[in-house]
């Protein structure tokens, strides 16, 4: 995504309401703006991010969903920190939650944030097999992640965390629990391949 071009697409506003026509394809994951024009002729609008509730770019590769939010990760001391400013994060995952995740190239892919509806941040999940940080305690950062994240919402991965009973190694496996013994209703979801 390094070189902005012209995609099709739609843009959901906070409103609901819906633009479909061409975009500017994002190169950075913060952008204050979105570019717009509904047929190619068109002049330029530009529309606030703030206004963005979530964009659908039509590129080669299929559809990427984007949604503009805070960002909130564990610090070195344990604590919760939100970005100061909201970032565009591409869906990964769409269910009962996102699973959303940078599209740039400066971050990994396994940096993995769950966005429930509603809300307007995301925040970091930390899994053992990934999010390799340095000198940290990888046990007490799921342990935390997980108990932010799915506390009320799926109360038996948060105990079996604790317990040392389900340790996932990937997000697929926190997908396939939640699906297991935490869904509800009987509506299939679907578990990232």
């Amino acid at each position: 995504m390094a070189k902005a071009e012209w995609v099709r697409g739609t843009i959901i506003l906070n409103n609901g309401e819906e633009k479909t026509g061409f975009i500017r394809n994002l190169s950075n994951t913060d952008a204050s703006f979105v570019e717009y024009k509904f047929k190619s002729s068109d002049d330029v609008v530009k529309l606030q991010s703030e206004e963005i509730k979530e964009m659908m770019l039509r590129l080669r590769e299929g559809t990427l969903v984007v949604k503009y939010v805070y960002t909130s990760s564990i610090g070195i001391n344990g604590e919760f920190k939100i970005s100061k400013n909201k970032s565009w994060l591409r869906v990964v995952f769409r269910g009962d939650f996102d699973v959303l995740s940078f599209y740039s190239g400066t971050f990994r892919d396994s940096d993995y944030y769950i966005n429930w509806p509603g809300e307007n941040k995301a925040t970091m999940i930390y899994i053992m097999g990934n999010n390799g940080l340095i000198g940290s305690d990888k046990n007490e950062l799921l342990r935390k992640s997980v108990s932010s994240i799915f506390n009320d919402r799926c109360n038996l991965m948060v105990e079996s965390i604790e317990k040392g009973t389900f340790l996932p190694e990937d997000i697929k496996q926190i997908l396939r629990y939640y699906v297991d013994n935490c869904k509800e209703g009987s509506s299939p979801q679907a578990v990232i391949e």
